[in-house]
């Protein structure tokens, strides 16, 4: 079998959300005229109003910093799940986000797809256990349900048989052997194409 030469851009950005991911797609991304385009969704992707240390603050002001701060109150008194809480409020936002750059993308004959990465809970002893999977679930049949090609990555932690400290320096961040699990899996999925 003949080798196939496979050259890989990583346009990740630490703290960016979709909407600032869809702004980077449309002006940079396409720039370098990519054959696929993947998105690595984490799971606190959906956190659009002040996720990694209220980064989106530098993109966005609130309409009001006192309500922004009785959110952030109410949000820590409710007792769900922090990805829970922000997928139930943004999910119809980060959709959105996500078709319009499978759309813009495909204007310029660019496919795209959507990879789905696991919270690494680092008490979790296993994955089998996994508390978002739910609603990993969930964001698979809503994209999917708007056209969108999704993989879910989750099996392939599964199958390691290995606790989700193995492969994150902290719940959303990978760590080496993290990052070369998702690689092969995107090689895969990606060269199946």
């Amino acid at each position: 079998a003949r080798a196939r030469r496979v050259e890989v851009l990583n346009f990740g950005i630490d703290g960016y959300n979709p909407i600032q991911i869809a702004e980077l797609v449309r002006t940079q991304v396409r720039d370098f005229e990519p054959d696929t385009v993947v998105y690595v969704m984490c799971m606190n992707d959906f956190d659009v109003e002040d996720g990694s240390g209220d980064k989106i603050r530098f993109f966005r002001k609130p309409g009001s910093f006192l309500l922004a701060k009785i959110d952030d109150l109410l949000e820590s008194w409710s007792g769900e799940d922090y990805h829970e809480y922000h997928f139930e409020r943004h999910k119809e936002e980060v959709y959105e986000k996500v078709v319009q750059m499978r759309d813009l993308l495909r204007q310029d004959g660019i496919t795209f797809c959507v990879a789905l990465v696991p919270a690494f809970y680092r008490l979790d002893a296993s994955f089998e256990n996994y508390v978002l999977t739910d609603m990993h679930k969930q964001i698979e049949l809503g994209l999917q349900g708007e056209g969108i090609d999704t993989t879910d990555l989750l099996d392939a932690f599964k199958r390691t048989e290995q606790p989700p400290r193995s492969f994150g320096i902290d719940v959303w961040h990978l760590n080496k052997k993290g990052h070369s699990l998702v690689a092969r899996e995107l090689n895969v999925l990606l060269l199946d194409k």
